[in-house]
């Protein structure tokens, strides 16, 4: 940890500030990457950010409704694919 402490005169402290950054950088730059591949296909906005939806629904026990409501909202998956495929040919 000395090595650390002295290296450039910055603190330990500054360099878990900097791992944390790093880090939330990362994540932000996978969920943009995962959004993007899949921004053609239709559904809610939330859901293709987080998974907090997910937890919410299975926790208040009306996850099987809430996909039923999406699938009448938007589609089937396997229809907005076929459809998607169809488009890029």
């Amino acid at each position: 940890m000395s090595v650390l402490s002295t290296y450039s005169g910055h603190s330990v402290g500054n360099w878990v500030i900097l791992a944390l950054v790093c880090l939330i950088g990362l994540y932000v730059i996978q969920i943009f990457r995962s959004w993007y591949r899949l921004r053609h296909f239709e559904g809610p906005l939330f859901a293709s950010l987080s998974r907090l939806w997910l937890v919410r629904a299975v926790s208040a026990g009306t996850l099987h409704l809430d996909f039923q409501a999406v699938n009448r909202k938007y589609g089937m998956f396997n229809d907005q694919l076929e459809s998607n495929t169809r488009n890029r040919c």
